[in-house]
């Protein structure tokens, strides 16, 4: 691995925002790569299909998309019950699961349980594959350390996190609020293909989880191997 200081990224340089399908034996991991003038329009459509309930300006972790979709919800639901917080849970996933058959670059992986350090650099390493001959990108990743942010190169990824002082955290378009919005699509894209997996059969499937998800028949295409 390398240990370079963080420096401001170009613009060009990708940004991977990487999620998980929860704590289970057998984990789906997703990446979204975007550039650096991609991610406000992200933002917007997302809150746009959210209908702006989620009141990302508060501060603070929104809860996994595995937790709204069973009805486990916070204040920032705005639900008046279980049931009622369920039906949104599931008209947010649903909404958003399809809108991500449209995102241009989509990456999904499977990864076999394993202590959590040593998942996060497998993640991270499978990142720097993804760089596909680009010298450096960037990773964010929800790590049970809180939210992170790593430097990636051909190399490999940085030992550490970027420091919360370091200057990139001054070049990237979003803030901690909107970081978190930008987490949830790519959670929901792993905990959605992982249902996808399991649940292959359109009579079996959950409510909320459309009856194909072509993109995740595409991408799953490697196992994260310790």
């Amino acid at each position: 691995m390398s240990s370079t200081e963080g420096i401001p990224t170009p613009q060009n340089d990708p940004i991977f925002v990487i999620g998980a399908s929860g704590r289970l034996p057998l984990r789906t991991i997703s990446a979204l790569e975007m550039r650096h003038t991609e991610i406000q329009g992200h933002l917007h459509k997302w809150r746009a299909l959210l209908g702006d309930r989620l009141h990302t300006a508060t501060k603070g972790q929104l809860p996994h998309p595995s937790r709204r979709v069973k009805g486990e919800y916070d204040a920032r639901m705005a639900a008046t019950s279980a049931t009622a917080a369920r039906a949104l849970g599931h008209r947010h996933a649903r909404r958003l699961t399809e809108s991500l058959t449209e995102f241009p670059r989509l990456h999904v992986s499977r990864m076999t349980k394993r202590h959590a350090r040593q998942a996060e650099r497998d993640i991270l390493e499978w990142q720097c594959t993804l760089l596909d001959g680009r010298p450096s990108g960037l990773a964010l990743i929800h790590t049970s350390r809180g939210v992170l942010w790593y430097r990636l190169t051909a190399e490999g990824p940085d030992v550490e996190p970027l420091a919360p002082d370091s200057a990139v955290w001054q070049a990237l378009p979003a803030s901690p609020a909107e970081v978190e919005l930008l987490l949830t699509p790519a959670k929901l894209a792993a905990y959605a293909a992982y249902q996808h997996g399991c649940y292959p059969h359109r009579r079996c499937r959950p409510a909320w989880l459309p009856p194909e998800l072509p993109w995740a028949d595409r991408y799953i295409t490697l196992d994260i191997t310790a």
